[in-house]
């Protein structure tokens, strides 16, 4: 389900002009013929990243292959994360806030708890309840485009401040860092 409040999110921020373009990448490549089915559903008429899509619209693109999403991550104004609407655990947060994106994701974060609260509490991110709170939260980065920039710069910065997680616990573990 968390496709489709995604979706409905997004229908709903365009509805209320936002400028976007929705990438939808399922965490799993055999979802891809669904999320295609959802996205279609919608009204949109999708691209798709390995397949030819005569009747695209620019509107979206679905992302049918692994491991495209760290070129995707710089060209995103607002990222949202999944498995974090529904009782999932959530994804990575640290992929698109490297990315200099401002990072939104739903109550659901128990696998990435620490991510979610440095960004929510350092400004680099938001937690949204719903695909209500979601849609609310995308109009107003379209709108701004500065704003979004600046939370998209605090996020790549708490990101950075994590990097280098292995050299400090070898330390505090007495070990000489390699």
């Amino acid at each position: 389900g968390e496709e489709d409040a995604v979706l409905a999110a997004f229908l709903q921020a365009r509805a209320l002009g936002a400028d976007l373009v929705l990438v939808l990448a399922p965490r799993h490549a055999e979802r891809a013929a669904d999320a295609l089915k959802s996205l279609r559903d919608g009204g949109l008429k999708p691209a798709s990243w390995t397949r030819p899509s005569p009747d695209a619209d620019g509107s979206s693109l679905l992302v049918d292959a692994m491991g495209v999403l760290p070129a995707l991550w710089p060209r995103a104004r607002v990222a949202f994360v999944g498995g974090t609407l529904v009782p999932v655990g959530g994804h990575n947060l640290l992929e698109p806030a490297l990315a200099g994106a401002p990072v939104l994701f739903g109550p659901h974060t128990a696998h990435t708890a620490l991510p979610a609260l440095l960004l929510e509490n350092g400004g680099g991110g938001w937690r949204v309840a719903d695909a209500r709170e979601l849609a609310d939260r995308l109009v107003e980065l379209s709108r701004d485009p500065a704003r979004a920039a600046g939370v998209g710069g605090k996020a790549r910065e708490l990101a950075e401040g994590l990097r280098g997680a292995t050299r400090r616990t070898l330390t505090a573990l007495g070990e000489k860092a390699a």
